[in-house]
């Protein structure tokens, strides 16, 4: 069963995966809302490879979809009692926002006690 149209996202794959103990990608995201955190999302492998900080994704918050950016690259992690929601597609084919300037929001964020996802959604051109 594949969820929302998203593309090589089977949950019932990823159910198995999370009772037998195995790996999932999971890239962290901020997206523009008001909770100074980040949410992780399951990346398939195939997205993995085009996958960079910075760029802009869209992926499922609530019941509705919503545009945030990719704080990290995908990483291994075992899946545990954990459900994750997948990652619903790249909007970019590059970063807009580089290495330096993601520094720099983090810090802002930080010293402003403000939540990423919003500073971040300031800082797009």
């Amino acid at each position: 069963m594949l969820l929302g149209g998203a593309p090589g996202v089977d949950l019932t794959k990823l159910s198995t995966q999370i009772s037998t103990g195995h790996f999932l990608l999971l890239a962290s995201v901020a997206v523009a809302v008001p909770l100074r955190r980040v949410f992780d999302y399951v990346v398939d492998p195939e997205q993995a490879a085009h996958l960079l900080p910075g760029m802009r994704v869209r992926v499922p918050f609530g019941r509705r979809d919503i545009v945030g950016i990719v704080i990290s690259a995908p990483r291994e992690q075992l899946a545990g009692d954990f459900h994750y929601r997948p990652l619903r597609a790249i909007l970019d084919h590059e970063p807009l926002l580089g290495a330096p300037l993601l520094e720099l929001c983090r810090w802002v964020a930080d010293y402003y006690h403000h939540p990423l996802g919003e500073v971040l959604a300031a800082a797009l051109p």
